[in-house]
């Protein structure tokens, strides 16, 4: 028997992707059905991944060197994740 399953995108720098996480939320005299995670979505350039973390780099001042750019990034815990979506693969080198 064969499928046809794609196997699962793995994270690779310089990659565009999409991920959606759960984050922490905290609640404050709310009753417990109404108690839950909060899902965030975040697009970005994998500049970093372990198995602890993801880091996507989702802004950047071109006019600063490259060796040590100024960026805005997002670090997103490998445990919170829940799919990453890739949009377009980093350009080989």
């Amino acid at each position: 028997m064969t499928t046809n399953k794609k196997p699962a995108y793995r994270p690779r720098l310089g990659d565009l992707v999409e991920v959606q996480w759960f984050d922490t939320t905290a609640f404050t005299n709310t009753r417990l059905s109404d108690v839950k995670l909060s899902r965030g979505v975040n697009t970005g350039v994998i500049v970093k991944h372990n198995r602890k973390e993801i880091v996507l780099r989702t802004g950047n001042y071109p006019d600063d060197p490259p060796a040590d750019r100024l960026g805005d990034f997002v670090a997103i815990p490998r445990a919170w994740t829940d799919k990453i979506k890739l949009i377009k693969k980093a350009k080989k080198k």
